[in-house]
């Protein structure tokens, strides 16, 4: 798994996986040592993991997200959500699924939550999923097939979701490679 262009900055989520080839982890972790940046992204990464990890109550969507991550076709794709947070969408178009991760997510007031959205190559959006607006263990599969989307989004939405986004999104986080 390699990220797209964009230097080893990239490459934080892929290293909190250990999903990078060892020549790659190596440079990674060369970088790792003089970056602030990514040393805050990959303890906020290593964070999200644990926190996946320790869930008890849901072990079939842990297993969901294992086998995208572990998906031969898996690719890792990362962007900035805004105010220090970031994102990873690891695809696998062979299993037609997709897993957001995030860290740094602001806690949301008045029961509002994420919400994440498939932007198909039309510009159509169609919604992936909910978040809870606490920012805590914000990792899922996204809803529904992958399809033909080119990028995955994120907006802060009412309680229960929106059938559009009715904010501007935070980020998103393009699936080219």
């Amino acid at each position: 798994m390699t990220s797209p262009e964009g230097g080893p900055h990239l490459d934080a989520a892929a290293y909190a996986l250990h999903a990078l080839p060892p020549a790659e982890e190596a440079a990674f972790l060369n970088h790792l040592a003089g970056c602030e940046q990514c040393s805050g992204d990959v303890a906020g990464f290593q964070a999200t993991t644990a926190r996946l990890a320790a869930v008890e109550t849901a072990p079939v969507a842990q297993d969901a997200i294992t086998d995208v991550l572990t998906a031969p076709d898996a690719t890792l794709h990362t962007g900035e959500l805004g105010d220090g947070a970031a994102a990873a969408v690891v695809v696998s178009r062979q299993k037609a699924e997709a897993v957001f991760t995030a860290h740094g997510l602001p806690a949301l007031a008045g029961g509002k939550v994420y919400e994440l959205w498939y932007a198909e190559p039309t510009g159509d959006l169609r919604a992936a999923g909910l978040l809870p607006g606490s920012g805590d263990r914000p990792a899922r599969v996204l809803d529904g097939p992958l399809g033909d989307a080119v990028a995955v989004g994120i907006t802060v939405e009412p309680p229960g979701g929106s059938p559009q986004p009715t904010t501007e999104p935070l980020g998103i986080v393009s699936l080219s490679t």
